[in-house]
């Protein structure tokens, strides 16, 4: 049988590729990213790595709070990073279902309604999870991997103020059998000093603090003391002394 390397179109930043890495064939991993940093990007590279690497015909699931968002967001990358298998391909646009050349099938999923309901899944990405409906997450999405005490779950998002994903991520940065990562925008290397600086004096330093450096503790907007205590902590001035 011939045999055909494809490269896909897809160049890892080093926060992805740092991803990848740690998350490989871990059951549970679990990523915070600043904004427009690629996470949905580097999140459908790794469930297709995963489903070109798992069993023959095997069903995956990427879920986005909206079907929505998965239809404008998560679908067309979906598509553009499997460009180069063109003819090996298949793409179902009624329900977004693609069928990958091992026959495992990705499955594009919202977390708003209960089209995930029936399927038998060996791996999920739930990306934002703060924004997926609790009763869909317990009752529909969750039973779908309940067939394989192996299937995996990513979770990625963005940092939301008491969010679940902050505290999932609190509750298990220590477990062993997860991989966890906070990518903030001042670590990443993908934006200049002077666009985080422009995004900070337009965005104001709590809301540029929350989204681009995954602070889940930003200072209230025009509370004077806040921003003081913040800077303080940023500078390690924060301590606590003996009685």
């Amino acid at each position: 049988m011939n045999q055909q390397s494809i490269s896909l179109a897809y160049k890892p930043r080093q926060w992805q590729q740092d991803f990848h890495t740690g998350a490989n064939d871990k059951v549970f991993a679990l990523c915070i990213v600043a904004r427009q940093h690629g996470k949905t990007e580097a999140a459908v590279m790794e469930l297709v790595d995963r489903a070109l690497r798992g069993p023959a015909d095997a069903a995956y699931g990427y879920v986005c709070p909206f079907q929505t968002q998965t239809s404008k967001i998560a679908w067309p990358r979906l598509k553009k990073l499997l460009a180069p298998l063109g003819q090996y391909i298949k793409y179902r646009e009624t329900g977004m279902v693609c069928t990958l050349p091992n026959g495992a099938k990705i499955y594009l999923l919202g977390g708003d309604n209960e089209s995930a309901r029936g399927l038998t899944l060996r791996g999920m990405v739930v990306d934002e999870f703060d924004d997926i409906k609790q009763d869909i997450w317990n009752s529909v999405l969750l039973p779908t991997m309940a067939s394989y005490p192996d299937a995996f779950t990513i979770f990625i998002g963005t940092l939301k103020p008491a969010g679940k994903l902050y505290q999932l991520y609190l509750d298990r940065k220590s477990d062993p059998d997860w991989y966890v990562q906070i990518t903030k925008a001042s670590e990443a290397g993908v934006l200049t000093d002077e666009q985080m600086t422009r995004y900070r004096k337009e965005m104001g330093d709590a809301a540029y603090l929350r989204e681009f450096e995954c602070d889940p503790n930003p200072p209230t907007e025009h509370a004077v003391l806040g921003t003081y205590l913040q800077r303080a902590r940023i500078e390690g001035r924060i301590t606590s002394l003996p009685i």
